[in-house]
């Protein structure tokens, strides 16, 4: 829902009085704690987004694109096979274009930062912060998360938590309002929109002139600098280069001579599926 609302608004479609009616009246109901006119007021928004949709004929996909940031993580239409195709049209493998990894990603993001007056005007997406406000003070909003000692000891977790939540161990956890909650949906959405915030403090940045591109996939975030971005509150892993062969997003890739970028992975599903997307945009541009 979040995400949904902060497309059309990021894409600067007119919310009708309906739509903000509509949220409005979901906003209360989450302060509020009633849970069955959360609910009802959830499928009305959904139901009135849609409307927008269809008269802007707008496919309610991503990227997202916030504060000169294009999210392609957790946003629908999007996928490491998307990221790769931006980057690629942008010179991957034609020109140096550097990763750069947050550290305790998720563990260190305060959201906080997301319900200050300077970060509405700044962003230009009042709608959706009105609903993030409502979803950070709501008691609807489960903030406990249990890990047991088997998914912790599970190898595919412990590569997850050690990037997002390093400190995280087995037991009943409790988080914040102002905390991302680990395993909830609500959570990427709403680093997303961190990133977009936390970004903004970037003294070397200008807000008339945001003439650096950056790429955001879940925590990592790619540009043409060898630089880590100045963003308060974030902690950088080393930068590593992308040429025209390397590893990003799990997969190994290599830019072909006939500029075809061919992926792979040990998961052949995956892998396939990206390449897939790839061959169709590459296709695409052949003719």
């Amino acid at each position: 829902m979040i995400c949904r609302i902060c497309l059309l608004e990021s894409n600067n479609f007119r919310l009708s009085r309906s739509v903000t009616r509509a949220v409005q009246q979901l906003n209360d109901s989450l302060i509020c704690g009633n849970i069955g006119n959360a609910m009802r007021w959830c499928e009305v928004v959904r139901n009135v987004a849609s409307q927008v949709e269809q008269e802007n004929k707008f496919n309610g996909r991503g990227p997202l694109l916030l504060a000169g940031l294009e999210f392609h993580g957790f946003i629908s239409g999007c996928s490491p096979a998307t990221t790769l195709i931006s980057l690629k049209d942008n010179g991957l493998g034609i020109i140096p274009l550097w990763e750069h990894d947050l550290s305790a990603a998720f563990e260190s993001a305060d959201l906080s930062l997301l319900i200050q007056k300077d970060t509405v005007k700044q962003l230009g997406i009042p709608v959706t912060l009105s609903l993030v406000a409502a979803v950070m003070s709501s008691a609807l909003i489960e903030r406990r998360a249990l890990l047991s000692v088997r998914t912790f000891l599970a190898e595919s977790f412990a590569a997850a938590s050690i990037k997002q939540f390093p400190d995280l161990r087995p037991g009943v956890t409790r988080f914040g309002h102002n905390q991302l909650i680990q395993g909830s949906p609500l959570s990427p959405i709403l680093f997303n929109i961190y990133l977009a915030v936390t970004s903004l403090g970037d003294g070397l940045r200008k807000d008339s002139q945001l003439n650096q591109k950056f790429w955001v996939y879940g925590d990592n975030v790619y540009t043409t600098s060898y630089y880590p971005p100045s963003w308060p509150n974030c902690r950088w892993k080393p930068a590593v280069m992308l040429g025209h062969e390397g590893t990003t997003l799990g997969l190994a890739y290599k830019l072909a001579s006939n500029g075809r970028l061919v992926v792979t992975h040990p998961n052949i599903s995956y892998a396939t599926g990206v390449q897939r997307k790839l061959d169709e945009h590459w296709r695409l541009h052949q003719k």
